[in-house]
């Protein structure tokens, strides 16, 4: 397989399991998700929406991978090159004030301001669900006409979502740094950074045709990262090859991995 199928497939993978995962986004109510997995479907693109906090018709993307877009159209319009001021552009046209995604967002105030007073639990909205980072960022962006830093105590995977585009199209020795000014955008922090370092540099690898790349980031990563990083990246990769082991069992069209499933973007 040449590098740009390698390419195109990483960005259409994550796609396909961005939309595939969406229905059951965010249920931390394990008794819920176990209750809906006996009824005998399987949890890739769920019929119907069954997120706490927001409701989009089977298929659709959640903000996860529209931020991959909006940085799909940013390197597109500069010919393959991170711009800040593209992509700000762009997430403001996609994200912003006139979008779909603003209107969702003062609906959402509304509902959990209306439910707060009547001491009700506020339902899900509907419409998508613009995180917390990307309005943090255009906010800062349109108050200081600057180009903002992220909160410097992130944690989310908002970032990653941006930054893996940069990686991929750019295509550079420069490419991972590049592709960490663009995670700085959404978030400043060094948790951020250091498990963009860990997923980055395991995409690099799987992109340029390393036959195991987890394996070589098993092997070489005590060498490059942090020490909280080190035992989270080991607790993540064991269970990532144990989920791969069982996805190519003849069993595995019975085995329902609930916790595992929203994860196949973010496994860090």
């Amino acid at each position: 397989m040449k590098k740009l199928e390698r390419i195109r497939g990483a960005i259409l993978g994550a796609a396909v399991a961005d939309a595939a995962s969406r229905p059951l986004h965010w249920i931390y109510d394990r008794e819920k998700m176990e209750s809906l997995l006996k009824t005998g479907f399987q949890p890739e693109f769920w019929p119907t929406s069954e997120s706490p906090f927001y409701t989009l018709p089977t298929g659709a993307h959640s903000s996860y991978f529209d931020t991959t877009v909006v940085m799909l159209r940013a390197l597109g319009e500069n010919g393959g090159k991170f711009n800040p001021s593209i992509f700000l552009k762009k997430a403001e046209e996609h994200f912003g004030l006139n979008s779909a995604y603003e209107d969702s967002f003062q609906a959402r105030k509304k509902r959990y301001a209306d439910a707060k007073r009547d001491e009700k639990t506020p339902g899900p909205i509907n419409g998508p669900w613009r995180n917390s980072l990307m309005t943090k960022m255009l906010e800062n962006h349109r108050l200081t006409g600057q180009i903002p830093l992220g909160p410097e105590d992130a944690s989310e995977s908002d970032a990653f979502c941006a930054a893996f585009p940069v990686l991929l199209i750019e295509s550079s020795e420069e490419s991972l740094e590049r592709s960490n000014s663009a995670l700085k955008l959404l978030a400043n922090s060094e948790t951020c950074s250091d498990y963009a370092l860990v997923t980055g540099t395991l995409l690099r690898w799987a992109i340029n045709g390393e036959s195991e790349p987890v394996k070589k980031l098993l092997t070489d990563y005590p060498k490059l990262f942090s020490q909280k990083v080190k035992r989270k990246s080991n607790w993540s990769l064991r269970i990532w090859k144990k989920t791969i082991q069982i996805l190519l069992s003849e069993s595995a069209k019975h085995v329902l991995f609930q916790g595992l499933f929203k994860e196949h973007c973010t496994p860090f």
